[in-house]
């Protein structure tokens, strides 16, 4: 997997708990790295057939970018895997203040 972490703010960190709190007990199969003490926000560039030069060339040119931005969270969605493939299940829209 590609990814770009996000920073974990404690902010996050304590909405990814109550979250964790709330819905894990109603959950099947949760992958170990979602557990709150070791979960890692990012942003999922590319996962699972990535050829190793498409690779190299999307790192060379990562590399050389900063990547400062400012993202506002406005959703919530649970993806379901399949086993073939990953789906929305379902999303939510915060309400803005």
């Amino acid at each position: 997997m590609l990814y770009i972490p996000v920073v974990r703010t404690g902010e996050l960190s304590c909405f990814h708990q109550e979250l964790w709190s709330a819905i894990s007990c109603a959950a099947q199969e949760i992958m170990p790295y979602y557990e709150p003490e070791i979960w890692v926000p990012h942003i999922t560039l590319a996962e699972h057939d990535i050829e190793a030069e498409k690779l190299s060339r999307l790192m060379a040119r990562l590399f050389t970018r900063e990547l400062h931005w400012k993202i506002t969270i406005d959703n919530l969605a649970l993806i379901q895997d399949t086993g073939t493939q990953q789906v929305l299940g379902s999303q939510v829209y915060f309400q803005q203040p």
